[in-house]
């Protein structure tokens, strides 16, 4: 994907462009986001009303994401018919843009209705995780008026002028899938977001349009954009460069640990699961209404082990390895890790790779199946 261009924005005018979108047009709804109990959990709701975008809990997004078992993918397939009828804009992350193209595969999305705005990727901490470490330190999480996330640190800025440094890996961690995700800049959007490479302690956002009408929105949102140096760009794309080869060097590590474990022990780990159903609810490319899963382990005629693997098999080739599965495990299962090796294996014996072709017939399509018999 290309840049049109770079800029930085006042993060208080990231609202600007969203309600321009509705403003000019350009969408007939946008996903906006509030925030529930905590400061740390925010929730998508879909609006049509520009006035009502406001205070986009950007903070929260980029360093958490939504909540449970919410993904903007998710919510546009569920709560917006797919975009299928109406166009709409959605803040996401490279993931839910690898959603979207698996998706739209299957007729579950229409994608040229949807304008996309996506942040490029450092990784998220479990809001969950992220709640418990707060209880313990006896800290407020509603203290909190911005976080900064970086491979290295989470910066919070409270109440006050307070300003609260965790160091990740020890204090806090950045949740294991998103260390070996090098899928960390989105593959298409109209607007790429981000915070890598800018000063947390600035009220500065980066914003680089990606297409043509996602040029024509910025410039029609009348905010101050002020363009990177060249040594502002440089060193913007050598931290990204930097991130995806440490993910890279993840990936193989975590992947060659997790091949060397005897099946016995990921058997006993498979069999810890309760079948809850939570890992369906939080898949943004799983979308069946009648669930064969679902159905029969109501009728008690499957068990957990029969569960998972039905359901590594069944996804297998359009799982785009967003982990959401494994974040919302109430057993904490590696599920991320079962998917993995599924990945690598749709990877290598078919040639494919979920979420990032979108021009190319997933491995199951008539359309595929009929090409590999020629």
């Amino acid at each position: 994907m290309d840049k049109l261009a770079e800029y930085l924005i006042k993060v208080a005018d990231f609202d600007s462009i969203l309600q321009t979108l509705l403003r000019e047009k350009v969408v007939d709804k946008v996903v906006t986001a509030e925030v529930k109990k905590d400061w740390s959990a925010i929730a998508p709701k879909m609006t049509d009303n520009p006035d009502e975008v406001v205070n986009f809990p950007l903070s929260q997004f980029l360093v958490f994401n939504y909540d449970k078992v919410d993904t903007a993918a998710n919510f546009v397939r569920e709560k917006a018919d797919g975009a299928q009828k109406e166009t709409i804009a959605i803040v996401g992350r490279p993931c839910d843009q690898r959603a979207i193209v698996e998706l739209a595969k299957r007729f579950q999305v229409k994608k040229e209705n949807i304008f996309l705005i996506a942040a490029e990727d450092v990784g998220i901490i479990s809001v969950k995780e992220f709640g418990q470490w707060a209880k313990k330190n006896e800290f407020d999480v509603n203290a909190i008026q911005k976080a900064v996330l970086s491979p290295e640190k989470v910066t919070l800025f409270l109440d006050g002028g307070e300003k609260r440094e965790l160091e990740v890996g020890t204090e806090i961690k950045i949740q294991p899938n998103c260390t070996r995700c090098s899928r960390k800049r989105p593959l298409f959007a109209d607007i790429v977001i981000s915070m890598v490479g800018v000063d947390p302690d600035s009220d500065l956002l980066y914003v680089a349009p990606a297409t043509e009408r996602g040029a024509e929105v910025l410039a029609k949102t009348g905010i101050e954009l002020t363009p990177l140096s060249a040594e502002q760009a440089e060193q913007h794309a050598a931290e990204m460069d930097k991130m995806i080869a440490a993910a890279n060097e993840q990936r193989l590590k975590d992947i060659e640990e997790w091949r060397n474990l005897p099946q016995a022990k990921k058997l006993e780990r498979l069999n810890k699961c309760t079948m809850c159903g939570m890992c369906i609810n939080a898949c943004p490319v799983c979308f069946c209404k009648d669930c064969v899963l679902q159905k029969r382990r109501k009728e008690g005629t499957i068990d957990n082990i029969g569960y998972q693997i039905t359901r590594v098999t069944h996804v297998g080739d359009s799982c785009i390895m967003c982990g959401r599965c494994a974040l919302i495990c109430p057993m904490n299962l590696p599920l991320d890790l079962y998917f993995a090796t599924m990945n690598d294996f749709t990877c290598t014996e078919f040639n494919y790779e979920p979420g990032m072709e979108p021009d190319k017939p997933y491995p199951r399509s008539v359309k595929a199946v009929r090409l590999k018999a020629k």
